[in-house]
Formats: C-alpha cells, structure tokens, sequence
C-alpha cells in the first residue's frame, strides 16, 4: 500500500498497525463517547428508521465520531478542512468495507458543502472559527430535527477564566463584545495554535487548528444557549467535557415542537478489526519494506516482547542498529527516549509488553524530528 496513515496529535490517533507505519486508529475499537451521547440523544427525538436519517458530522477529521456514528445505521457526512486528513479517514473506510459514510474536504462556512439533515454534529470545531455566528446559522437552517455541539467557551465569570488553562501570563484572548439577532453576545477572541506539523502558505500550523485563520471567537456558553433559542432550538443535554478549567461543553439542541419518545437506546458493538491478523499483515509488509531497502532500525521495548521482536528481526536478516531496553516505569520511559537523541534513529521498532506504554512511547518519538518511521507492528503480535 502507498497511503500511510501519518499521525497528528496523541488525542485520537494512535491504534493497530497497518502495513508500512500506517496505524489504524483506536476510535475504531472504542466508541467516540461525544458520538454515542448524541445518537442517544437523537434517539428521544427519531421519528423514523435509522437507515434513512442522515447526519453531517463537521471538521469530523479522521473519523473520530463518524465511525460511531455511523454504527446507527444512519448515512453519515463527514467533511474535513484538510485534504490528507480526508485520505486518512477514506483509508480506514475502505478497509473496514463501510458503505454509508461519505468524506469530502471543504470549509464549513461554505454553504456549497451543507446539505439538508436530520441532525448536525459539530463536536471540537466551533472554537476554531473565526465566524462562528454563520457556522450557527448554517447548522439551523440545514438541521430538521437537532444540532449537537461541543466546544469550548468564553469564561462566564472572573473565577472561570483565572483558573481556565487558556489563561496563560495574565492573557485569555481579547475580550469582545457582539450585538446578534438583538441581543449581547460576549465573546474571546482566541489565538489559533501553531507548530511544526504542518505548514500551509508558508506558517506553522496545528493539524487541529483553524484552517486559513489565526483567530477565533469564543462565545459564552450561556451566549450560545440563549442564540440557540432564538433560533428555536432548547437545549436538551449539557455536560463538561474534560473539567471545569477546560471550559469544554457537550451540548445537544433540538427544535421546542418536537415530541420525544421511550425508546430504549441501542447500539451494535464497535468496528473491531482483529489486532493480531492485522498485525501478522504488517509484520510481513514491513520485513519486506525493511529488507528491500536494507535499512537498519533502532529497537526500543520491554522484557519479553522485546526479546521476541529482536529474535524475529534478526531471523529476518533485518539490521539492528542499537538495543533500548525499558524497565516499565513510565518516569524511565520519558529518559529512555530522551536517550535516542545520542544518534536520532530514523527507524524506530516499538516491542512494549502492553499497549499503554506502546502508546505512550509513539507519542514521545512523534515530537521528534529525526523520526521517519516508526513500527510497531513487531512488537503488537505479541500482545495478549
């Protein structure tokens, strides 16, 4: 295969091994819960078959929630701001053979890309316009039943921005006020975060971040759910995501003439690809890949695990270069990759006892530059 699956930030991007560095992701073996909120949700207000409901999940990225969301049966839209993202997320469809997702690139302010749905789902995305007030106005006019949000919040009070971690060196963004539809809205005006993963029109920019602009606007919470009225939408669910210095909220919106039922709420179990066989694939792809471009590799790992992927490295005539052995300490792990720096290994074999420290170990190595590819199929073969 020529897709690599290339990750971004830990938060959602870490799972099995696929041929040549591609990594699946873990959302796929466990259910977004923001996603099964709101199905569970949406659920009360149905009012026909899952097959036929649609939803459009926004800035849906690899497919974080769509997957979940798509396990309802109904037909799900995810539209993503960047290109390579949308590949990572078609990748992952295809090889789980899923037929009602569809993923396309576009800007959630365009109104081209909408299209009329039972329900909106725009979970991590609202915060990182620059105009979010048209966001608003799309997602009412497209949504017939509901509208799911989650995002962060401008602090409602002095308590709530102090202690926020937004606040940093006496700075939560500039402080703004807007008059909308007749009434105060108060708001930050939020920078977007930059770094080196990606580069676009020659900045440094967070994969997570906005695309095209370098500030957003963070509306109150309590400004939003007053917007939302307005509009005809009550709020039906409201629920911290992550804790009160976060100043992220779940939110569910549906429209005040709606009757709401008792069903009881189901879902099929998560899209679970088999590790080991997937592994075993991965295994052999990148023995291949290794061999046919004769390149030495840098193993890192624990105890027993480690024993059996440097064995099956060696009896595959693979070079190893250097040994690191963990003693399963997660204190000793920050210095055992700190260590790497000695000679920044390029090709990187990960052989942990358990997949927490596998993971934790991806996500120290992927801030460092000198990484070209790390694999972690030799070491998850063995896992239980």
């Amino acid at each position: 295969m020529n897709l690599k699956y290339h990750l971004g930030p830990s938060v959602n991007v870490f799972s099995i091994a696929l041929s040549n560095n591609i990594l699946f992701p873990e959302f796929i073996n466990e259910d977004d819960p923001r996603a099964r909120e709101f199905l569970k949700e949406f659920d009360k207000f149905r009012d026909k078959e899952w097959k036929d409901c649609t939803f459009i999940d926004l800035g849906c990225n690899e497919g974080t929630s769509t997957f979940t969301l798509a396990r309802s049966g109904a037909h799900v839209i995810g539209v993503e701001g960047r290109e390579d993202t949308v590949a990572r997320a078609n990748f992952i469809k295809k090889d789980l053979n899923i037929d009602n997702i569809e993923f396309f690139a576009g800007n959630v302010l365009d109104p081209s890309i909408w299209s009329n749905v039972d329900a909106v789902y725009a979970s991590g995305i609202l915060y990182h316009l620059d105009d979010p007030f048209t966001f608003l106005e799309l997602a009412v006019k497209y949504a017939r039943l509901g509208i799911y949000i989650c995002t962060h919040c401008a602090p409602e009070n002095k308590e709530d921005k102090l202690n926020s971690i937004f606040y940093v060196n006496n700075d939560f963004g500039e402080e703004t006020e807007y008059d909308y539809m007749g009434q105060k809205v108060e708001t930050i005006v939020y920078f977007e975060p930059h770094n080196v993963v990606e580069y676009k029109e020659d900045k440094r920019r967070h994969p997570r971040s906005g695309v095209g602009n370098t500030h957003s606007v963070w509306i109150k919470q309590s400004s939003l759910i007053n917007i939302m009225s307005t509009f005809g939408f009550k709020q039906t669910f409201s629920n911290l995501d992550g804790s009160q210095k976060h100043l992220r909220y779940r939110m569910a919106f549906f429209k005040d003439n709606l009757e709401m039922n008792n069903r009881e709420f189901y879902l099929d179990e998560p899209y679970r690809p088999t590790l080991k066989e997937s592994a075993e694939i991965a295994v052999n792809e990148d023995t291949n890949f290794l061999k046919k471009n004769n390149i030495g590799v840098t193993i890192i790992g624990s105890n027993t695990v480690l024993q059996k992927a440097v064995k099956d490295l060696e009896n595959s005539e693979i070079i190893i270069d250097k040994i690191i052995n963990y003693d399963c300490d997660k204190s000793s792990l920050y210095a055992t990759v700190n260590e790497m720096f000695d000679h920044k290994p390029e090709y990187i074999v990960l052989a942990f006892n358990n997949l927490d420290d596998c993971k934790l170990a991806h996500e120290l190595l992927m801030l460092k530059n000198f990484c070209k590819y790390i694999f972690t199929s030799f070491g998850l073969i063995y896992l239980p």
